[in-house]
């Protein structure tokens, strides 16, 4: 599936050249919400067949009957120069054309463009060229001219100035199973995707149509790929041997998205390789991403290909926005890892805060973070050290009279201890609550034993408080 606009343009040549009637229409202005971006174009035949759209629906199902039917009483003429339309103006209005938030846009009409014309742009977004279509609005002439940026559209009371592209495209490194999946979405969103692998093990399973296939090694079908500010160039294979040549080719190229699957500890391996061994620096790397993706839980191929092609299929103005594992609130990648700072931006995170705090930068870090040293003695003692001491300090008291520190055995809840002569707390045999009974442990009081009591007191049995 190409690129939507392509397809318009494509569709709107070839009715023209059939000596059909036909009108293009073109998004100009937006105000609040709109269904469609500043630059969508539809193509509207005579005979009411529609391809592309401006709106979710209802702008286009309106444009249909203006068109096709000639005795309405806003219906469109056949010719003549370019006429604008505006959708929305009133509440009422955004209701019935289905535009969200009282949302308003306006569209640029363009009646029978010349066929040659039409004819001449495809043939150069077929080469791959950025173009710019000029239409006067006086008497809908166009003029093309190259283009060396993609811009933004640009209207005034002359000419109306939209910026057509190419494709974009996908080299995938690998044929895997990974591979089919993000090629069928990336073909799906207007990609062309190219699939290089030079395994004949792989190639031979290979069940995507409509992708192109490649058998050379990766790194001479990137050179041969030629990348522009419009390619994108993923590595899936995990094999050092294909992905690190490709990517390292793929750095020198303007290609808007460069990346490698694997884990943290895998493209970290990676760079620490392509810095050892092929000269590269941080500098040099500083475009390539991995771990890549977005982070959505992804566990099985399906999903992380969704990951992958929600972050790198965004194109240039998503997947150049920032470099490195993709971070979000959670601060995790696409596999479920968590994405910590490099270390060089810990140290200086580390140093700024000795700056600002220059006793705590001599104090042990567990003192720093305002906890005893782990070290038995080192610090003072804790509070059951202290009361230990209190009571075996205090005679009569149980845990006097060399009895000291006695750990708790479980006890049945409900139970009280009973002392022996001089304070001890009484063994099992000593003493009896009734005939032959065992003396009561000493039940511990919960800290919202009243809160608990008040949510289940059938657990304590009747009279317990």
């Amino acid at each position: 599936m190409e690129n939507l606009d392509v397809t318009v343009l494509r569709a709107l040549r070839d009715w023209r050249l059939a000596g059909r009637q036909a009108v293009l229409a073109t998004v100009v202005r937006t105000w609040g919400s709109s269904p469609r971006p500043v630059g969508s174009i539809m193509a509207l035949r005579d005979d009411g067949a529609v391809v592309g759209s401006v709106s979710g629906g209802c702008i286009e199902d309106d444009l249909i009957a203006r068109y096709t039917q000639a005795g309405a009483a806003d219906a469109l003429p056949h010719g003549g120069p370019p006429q604008f339309a505006k959708y929305g103006v009133t509440a009422d209005e955004a209701h019935r054309f289905g535009l969200p938030c009282g949302g308003t846009l306006e569209v640029l009409l363009e009646f029978n463009p010349d066929a040659a014309s039409l004819q001449a742009l495809v043939q150069a977004l077929d080469a791959g060229r950025l173009m710019h279509r000029r239409v006067l609005l006086a008497d809908g002439a166009v003029q093309l001219k190259p283009a060396a940026a993609p811009a933004e559209l640009i209207l005034d009371d002359q000419a109306l100035v939209n910026t057509f592209g190419p494709e974009y495209r996908m080299l995938i490194i690998g044929a895997g199973q990974m591979s089919e999946y993000l090629a069928t979405m990336a073909l799906f969103s207007g990609f062309a995707v190219t699939v290089c692998d030079p395994r004949e093990e792989y190639r031979s399973s290979w069940s995507v149509p409509g992708a192109q296939v490649a058998a050379t090694m990766p790194d001479d079908t990137v050179a041969l790929f030629r990348p522009d500010a419009r390619t994108c160039v993923i590595a899936l294979t995990h094999d050092p041997k294909l992905d690190d040549l490709a990517l390292l080719q793929a750095l020198e190229t303007p290609a808007f998205y460069i990346g490698a699957i694997g884990s943290r500890r895998n493209n970290e391996a990676r760079r620490q390789r392509m810095i050892e061994h092929l000269g590269q620096t941080e500098h040099s790397l500083a475009r390539l991403r991995g771990p890549i993706g977005i982070y959505i839980g992804s566990k099985t191929p399906p999903e992380i290909a969704v990951s992958i092609m929600a972050e790198g299929g965004a194109g240039p103005a998503g997947g150049a926005q920032a470099h490195g594992p993709a971070r979000t609130r959670r601060g995790r990648g696409a596999h479920g890892g968590r994405c910590r700072p490099p270390p060089g931006r810990r140290a200086q995170g580390a140093a700024a805060a000795r700056r600002r705090n220059p006793a705590a930068a001599a104090a042990p870090p567990s003192a720093a973070r305002g906890r005893r040293p782990h070290r038995r003695g080192a610090g003072p003692p804790c509070g059951a050290a202290r009361r230990r001491a209190a009571a075996a300090a205090q005679p009569g008291r149980p845990g006097a009279g060399g009895l000291g520190h006695q750990p708790r055995a479980r006890r049945r809840p409900g139970h009280l201890p009973a002392l022996r002569p001089g304070g001890a707390a009484a063994r099992p045999g000593d003493g009896a609550r009734g005939p032959g009974g065992p003396a009561p442990a000493r039940r511990r009081r919960h800290p919202n034993r009243a809160r608990r009591l008040a949510h289940a007191p059938a657990r304590h049995g009747p009279g317990r408080a």
